[in-house]
């Protein structure tokens, strides 16, 4: 709006408080705009059948109100781990990927680990490389074919550092062992 201010009369932002404030599955979200096109969203949402329970809706207004101190504090610690696990991944064979800047999640493409086997099993797809980790060494990556991204697996990096440091050790050493 900093851009176009003219746009400031209809623009409506909308967002929720899920993972601005870790409460995935709260299911609480807001929207901001002029009140000539507010009021239109207020009776349509008037006729939905579901509705947030008023404990969600007391901890979001919480949330909003006092949490700006822990969010940074957050927003601080996912930087450290997601700086620890592009760095580890730098050093991994087979794989290419961007540096991310948003979620938790890093996408990497796994297209050179196709065709390649463990123990004697050929790793065909993404889905079959995350079922073969995930059984062999305990990692869990989530296949890209999920989100229509083939050829590609997301990681999350919310766990410890300790935690990130062991996983990425397991998935580099299965990497280096297939042939």
């Amino acid at each position: 709006l900093n851009l176009v201010p003219e746009a400031r009369d209809l623009t409506v932002i909308i967002n929720g408080v899920s993972k601005a404030f870790a409460m995935t599955g709260w299911r609480i979200g807001y929207a901001l705009g002029p009140s000539s096109i507010m009021g239109y969203l207020g009776d349509f949402q008037g006729h939905l059948t579901s509705n947030a329970c008023s404990v969600a809706q007391w901890a979001s207004v919480g949330a909003l109100k006092e949490a700006e101190q822990d969010v940074q504090k957050m927003h601080g610690a996912f930087e450290k781990r997601r700086d620890l696990i592009v760095e580890l991944m730098k050093d991994i064979p087979y794989i290419s990927f961007t540096e991310p800047n948003g979620a938790f999640y890093v996408w990497f493409s796994v297209e050179k680990v196709l065709g390649k086997s463990w123990n004697g099993q050929v790793i065909t797809d993404d889905i079959t490389l995350c079922k073969v980790l995930l059984e062999s060494k305990y990692v869990a990556l989530v296949p890209g074919s999920a989100f229509m991204a083939d050829g590609n697996v997301r990681i999350s990096y919310s766990n410890s550092e300790e935690e990130i440091r062991e996983g990425m050790k397991r998935f580099k050493e299965f990497l280096e062992e297939l042939k």
